[in-house]
This record gives structure tokens, C-alpha cells and sequence, in this order.
């Protein structure tokens, strides 16, 4: 029978210790774009909201998916874990990989609310008909979320399994650094 499991026990499993590798440049990230509007703009609380739950959503579906395959290729064994969510049996392969979907879908559709509900600075323009086309950055950021999502996939998922091929690391710092 599946093991029956809270709150706790699968919050821990997406390793919340981790998330400031998420926070910090977000932090930073949202700090300079408030610093650049203009004094008549605001840049919705909403919006801000939604940044952090997506990219704590998408960290955490990362997470989640390294745990699983670690333990399904047996790289993760009861004496060489550093994450014992399996190993111990605290949850199962099923809930983590059901909480890594669940988890990667909020984070998706949160992004994609973020690119195509527009600010108001972007309907102010598109309203006003200058030619402009604001949501050419917002589709820039499409393919940002696109390649974050599946370098979080492929860092230990198959077919490229890059954890695996000593491209961990690098994967590690292009995900944190300049694409977040």
C-alpha cells in the first residue's frame, strides 16, 4: 500500500533548503527591474507574487526530478544519498515524481500568465498604437522558461541525462546565473 505521507514529508522531499539559490537572484533580478521604471509606473505586487511562486514551483520540480532519477538509475543507494526521501522511504517514486509534474505545471502556467497577461505599461502602449510591440520581450521570456524548463528536465532525466555526463555543474550555473 502507498505510504501516507503530509505536508511535511513532501515539502522536505523538494529540498526547501536549496531555494535561496532561487530567491537570491530573483531578489536581485526584481530590485533592478523596480529601480528602472519610470516615477509614473508600478510594477504590480501581483506580478512580483508570481515570479517567486513560478520560479520556487520550477526549482522545486527540478529537485524533485533529480530525486527520482538518482534513485531509479540507483545512483542514490542507502549509503551514498545525501537526499533520503527515497532511499528511507519517506515518500514513494509515484509522489515525487506526481509532485514534480504538479509542481512543473504550476510553475509553467504561473510563467505563462506572467508573459501573456499584459502590464499596464503594455496595454498603455498598445492602446496608444505606436508600433511598438511590447510583447516581443514577453516572448523572449518564453524562451527563456522554455530552455529552464527543460535543462531542469534533462539535468538528470533522460535522454541527456547531463548530471551523468559531467555536465552538472555547468548546467547548475546557466539555470541560477544568467538564466534566471
Amino acid at each position: 500500500s502507498p505510504l501516507q505521507v503530509g505536508f511535511t514529508e513532501l515539502f522536505m522531499a523538494t529540498r526547501p533548503w536549496s531555494f535561496t539559490a532561487t530567491l537570491v537572484p530573483l531578489a536581485v533580478s526584481l530590485a533592478l527591474a523596480v529601480d528602472e521604471l519610470h516615477e509614473d509606473e508600478s510594477w504590480p505586487l501581483s506580478r512580483m507574487l508570481g515570479m517567486t511562486i513560478a520560479a520556487l514551483c520550477l526549482h522545486a520540480f527540478g529537485n524533485l526530478l533529480n530525486t527520482f532519477f538518482d534513485f531509479d538509475y540507483k545512483v542514490d543507494t542507502s549509503k551514498s544519498a545525501d537526499d533520503r526521501s527515497l532511499v528511507d522511504r519517506i515518500v514513494t517514486p509515484t509522489q515525487v515524481f506526481e509532485l514534480a509534474v504538479s509542481l512543473g505545471a504550476l510553475g509553467v502556467l504561473l510563467g505563462l500568465w506572467l508573459v501573456v497577461w499584459p502590464t499596464p505599461r503594455m496595454r498603455a502602449v498598445l492602446e496608444a498604437g505606436t508600433g511598438e510591440l511590447p510583447y516581443m520581450a514577453n516572448a523572449g521570456l518564453l524562451g527563456v522558461g522554455f530552455v529552464g524548463v527543460l535543462l531542469a528536465f534533462s539535468y538528470t532525466g533522460p535522454p541527456f541525462s547531463l548530471k551523468y555526463h559531467a555536465l552538472g555543474d555547468v548546467t547548475i550555473f546557466v539555470v541560477f546565473g544568467p538564466l534566471l
